[in-house]
């Protein structure tokens, strides 16, 4: 051993400059050569890999054995050993061979290098002539069974092309006798790989037709992951989807594909980092920072971001909230702060989203992550924006804004984790309204009717008759006939008071009155069809989990878990949506709780006749 010198990196221009290392042969074992290379002139000639630093395995260890480079030595993760073994048994000819791989090509000692070499992650995968996907096996009992499994699901895709039936891909896959596939399947997906947050830029950034996974001899190239994946979707009595394990990989596989047309400018669509941050937060990173650093490369507003390893996590949480709001003159990112608090801890304020908070992934998390427009959320119209927006914010632990406040929260529906909060016994201060009029009111707020990605147009009149139909149904003892989701919802809410007369009078009143005056039809109760009101009903009260609520002048809303009765609901300067603040107990300093949906308030509508606009300071 004393014999033994450490390798020792050249310095590199790394903000144009990447490392690449090739590997040779000697008898039973293998040495290597790196050498530096302008990023311009590598287009197409290397491969990337895409691992883990740990093994499946072992998860909790990074232990490094030596790699001979010339007469030196350099230390190389043990998790890599199995690739080079794996690289000999498939008999691949390595001699000509180019790769890049993080840990080796990069001087992890130099802290600039690695800040530089970061950002040029994006250019570094989609480069590359081949990214492999190194998956070693170790941790799934059953990939001889997965492989064959995913070829056969992939080969169904393929056969079927245009005329997919969803239904024939049910009776096919979802029977009893699968579900050992399923078990496998579900085996494959949990190995760490699929965990990492790093690797989700690795496999998003690749090209399509250059991408393969390797998992132990099996090479499985990616378009028959993603088959596989698509039919796991269709299929909803396989337990695979009820998995982690699942959306993690669903949620590589939406990501890869925004960004190929995004990337192809196939779509006026972008991908910002804060809706990244949101899809990825089911990933880990050892690094809270990689959060963000880690699928930087993907953001088309990457340039808020700065990466520096020297500062904290939680500056740098915040430096990611003062650059966007400066940016995009929006306080739509505060809202992210509701479902990704702070940390038990913390010094963050109610308002910055720490990423370090677990949240089970959903695609569309919040109403201001519903637009299309370029960012998360719309600017107010110029009618809503303060001329002097500089003015009004403040970067320290609180955040000054000016707004308006519209009406205080009075009543709660019940939730799963939460019992009724019964509106005020005083008599509501708005005129009696038509049961019909509050039953549309109702059924608006539940699907959060707005101009947002899912409806580009006003709540259609179909969701009003499919409403009307599973209250009928409810209210007629015919609950069988209406999803267990729909009936819940309906027995926690019945007796909450609007404007004196209870949900169940209300509805009750609406139907009876409107009997006979259309056709309804059985309405679409799969939770699959975006374009329908249960899908939109089971987005917002399930997935979500928001509350309906009533204000103190009788409006209508929802609101998240944290509503307290009393909450203010204010329209921001700057913010797409109305917001929930507490006050605090000496009354200066506000809390923010959330985002709030309130009928008839939605995209600056009805602020004619708002309260005077006043400063709010938000600890």
């Amino acid at each position: 051993m004393d014999n033994i010198y450490l390798y020792e990196y050249t310095p590199i221009e790394s903000h144009r400059e990447i490392r690449l290392i090739q590997f040779h042969w000697c008898g039973d074992g293998i040495s290597a050569s790196i050498q530096s290379f302008p990023i311009e002139e590598t287009l197409r000639f290397y491969c990337a890999l895409s691992y883990t630093w740990t093994s499946d395995s072992n998860p909790s260890v990074a232990d490094n054995h030596l790699l001979r480079v010339g007469d030196k030595h350099i230390p190389v993760l043990d998790a890599l050993r199995p690739f080079f073994q794996n690289l000999h048994s498939k008999g691949t000819d390595i001699s000509g061979t180019w790769w890049w791989i993080d840990s080796i090509c990069i001087d992890l000692e130099n802290v600039d290098e690695r800040e530089e070499q970061v950002k040029l992650m994006g250019r570094i995968y989609s480069n590359a002539a081949q990214v492999i996907i190194w998956l070693d096996g170790a941790g799934s009992s059953n990939v001889d069974r997965a492989v064959p499994f995913i070829e056969d699901l992939s080969n169904t895709v393929r056969e079927q092309k245009r005329k997919l039936n969803v239904e024939q891909l049910r009776q096919k896959y979802q029977p009893e006798h699968q579900q050992e596939n399923w078990d496998a399947l579900q085996n494959f997906f949990q190995q760490k790989w699929w965990d990492r947050i790093w690797t989700l830029q690795e496999y998003a950034l690749a090209k399509d037709g250059d991408v393969q996974f390797w998992c132990g001899l099996h090479t499985i190239p990616l378009p028959a992951i993603e088959d596989a994946l698509w039919v796991a979707d269709k299929c909803h009595n396989v337990s695979l989807k009820q998995t982690l394990a699942f959306h993690r990989a669903y949620n590589r596989r939406r990501i890869r594909l925004v960004h190929a047309l995004v990337h192809k400018k196939q779509t006026k669509r972008t991908i910002s980092l804060v809706a990244l941050a949101a899809y990825s937060a089911c990933f880990n990173a050892k690094d809270p920072r990689d959060r963000l650093y880690g699928i930087m490369a993907l953001g088309t507003d990457a340039s808020l971001l700065d990466v520096s390893y020297d500062i904290g996590v939680e500056e740098t949480y915040a430096r990611f909230v003062q650059s966007f709001i400066k940016h995009y003159n929006s306080l739509d990112i505060i809202c992210f702060a509701s479902l990704w608090s702070a940390q038990p801890n913390s010094s963050l304020p109610s308002w910055i989203p720490d990423w370090r908070t677990r949240v089970d992934p959903f695609v569309v998390p919040l109403m201001v992550s519903q637009s299309a427009n370029t960012h998360i959320g719309n600017l107010r119209g110029p009618t809503y924006v303060d001329e002097d927006h500089n003015s009004w914010l403040c970067y320290a632990a609180h955040l000054l804004v000016r707004g308006t406040i519209l009406a205080e929260v009075d009543g709660l529906a019940a939730s799963a984790d939460a019992e009724l909060i019964q509106t005020s016994t005083r008599s509501s201060p708005e005129p009696a309204l038509p049961s019909d009029v509050m039953a549309r009111s109702i059924c608006k707020t539940l699907v959060l009717d707005r101009k947002d990605r899912y409806l580009r147009f006003p709540e259609p009149d179909e969701f009003f008759q499919d409403f009307i139909w599973l209250c009928e149904k409810v209210l007629a003892d015919k609950g069988a006939d209406v999803p267990e989701d729909f009936r819940t919802w309906f027995r926690r809410t019945k007796n909450l008071s609007i404007r004196g007369r209870k949900l169940e009078e209300v509805l009750r009143d609406s139907i009876d009155a409107k009997h006979g005056h259309w056709s309804v039809q059985t309405p679409n109760q799969d939770e699959s069809h975006m374009e329908t009101f249960f899908s939109r009903f089971y987005d917002s009260i399930v997935y979500m989990s928001l509350r309906l609520m009533i204000t103190n002048q009788g409006g209508i809303g929802l609101v998240s878990q944290k509503a307290k009765k009393g909450d203010f609901i204010c329209v921001l300067l700057g913010c797409s949506v109305p917001v929930l603040l507490r006050q605090s107990r000496d009354g200066d300093n506000f809390t923010l709780i959330g985002e709030c949906f309130l009928d008839g308030f939605m995209d600056g509508a009805n602020l004619e006749h708002h309260p005077p606009y006043a400063s709010f300071c938000i600890e």
